[in-house]
């Protein structure tokens, strides 16, 4: 039987898929999540902010926990259009009542395509580990922004005696995680968008990335590959 490492606890549902296609699988935690809520109160801008930037839902999740917290004289003034990365963290926000002006595949692509205009006000709510693209797209076109941390990764490294015919990974710092007792040998790493994907190569060259940034896509992009790998239709 093919076996898979997944970086991150899979439902039933995605452990029965692969295991109805012949997939062993062993999950864990990589990393952990600290929901770290800002004090919106004392954010300030000089002019009135006018959109909400998250490249994760732990990003809004943290962001939301403040949120609620505020009274709604206060609370409407951060009730603000959103760009955000990935549709499932799109789909939150629109759940959580916030308008999604548009949602783009990763940091990157947002920090490239957002609107330049003298208009665009932003606050960007990150995590500790976020990486660097994003701020340096949005300085290089002039693009106003602030920036506030709402929440908090903590790497939760693993050691593995064994070895995987592929391993998931769903960020960077899950990567970081792995990577900081194990090696990836000559497993096939799948990741789940450009991101994750980036921080991989610098490990590996053998690597696959998802169509779309979700669990499912990863599930099924590691379906298919077991399926060329032992030549099946």
């Amino acid at each position: 039987m093919a076996s898979l490492l997944s970086t991150k606890r899979l439902d039933t549902p995605n452990k029965n898929h692969l295991l109805a296609a012949g997939i062993g699988v062993v999950d864990y935690d990589a990393i952990s999540i600290q929901l770290t809520p800002p004090d919106l109160k004392s954010i300030t801008s000089d002019k009135p902010l006018t959109h909400l930037l998250f490249t994760s839902q732990n990003g809004f999740l943290g962001f939301k926990l403040a949120f609620d917290q505020l009274d709604l004289v206060t609370q409407s003034r951060w009730q603000l259009s959103v760009f955000c990365v990935g549709e499932g963290t799109a789909s939150i926000i629109r759940e959580a009542g916030f308008q999604v002006r548009e949602y783009f595949e990763n940091a990157q692509s947002l920090g490239e395509r957002i609107p330049n205009n003298k208009g665009i006000r932003c606050c960007y709510f990150s995590g500790n580990l976020r990486r660097e693209n994003l701020l340096k797209e949005l300085s290089s076109r002039n693009i106003y922004f602030i920036e506030r941390r709402s929440y908090q990764t903590v790497l939760k490294p693993k050691t593995f005696e064994r070895s995987f015919d592929a391993i998931l990974f769903f960020s960077p710092s899950g990567v970081q995680s792995f990577t900081q007792n194990n090696t990836l040998k000559e497993a096939m790493a799948i990741c789940i968008g450009s991101t994750t994907a980036a921080e991989i190569q610098n490990h590996t060259e053998k690597y696959i990335v998802a169509p779309k940034p979700t669990i499912t896509q990863v599930i099924l992009q590691s379906i298919n590959y077991f399926k060329q790998l032992n030549g099946a239709d």
